[in-house]
């Protein structure tokens, strides 16, 4: 505010005239107020970029979690293939021992007759 106010005052060129040494104070009082400046513009960017952090990191974890619980299930439905895979070769086999039993019988009643 000050230095809008007496702008004129912080002029390098002015206070050169008044104070060779009091030209770099003033400058790096000016230069602290645009710092101030650009700080606090840039407060909510930081806090926002914080926010958005956090739910990145959140994101992150929710993804880790749905990957293991995946894996879990991918593996559980291997082996449930797997178990599929045993059933129909013994459900095959089986049929395999029915037709030879059936024809078995068959010759047995052929012979009864």
């Amino acid at each position: 505010k000050l230095l809008k106010a007496k702008g004129a005052n912080f002029e390098e060129s002015r206070i050169q005239k008044v104070s060779k040494a009091a030209a770099p104070m003033a400058m790096w009082v000016k230069s602290s107020c645009r710092y101030a400046v650009v700080m606090e513009r840039i407060e909510p960017l930081n806090r926002q970029l914080a926010d958005a952090n956090a739910k990145l990191d959140g994101a992150r974890e929710q993804l880790a979690n749905n990957q293991a619980e995946l894996k879990v299930i991918d593996d559980r439905v291997a082996e449930l293939k797997k178990e599929f895979a045993e059933m129909t070769r013994e459900a095959e086999s089986l049929k395999v021992g029915l037709r030879a039993t059936e024809a078995l019988v068959q010759k047995a009643q052929d012979l009864l007759e």
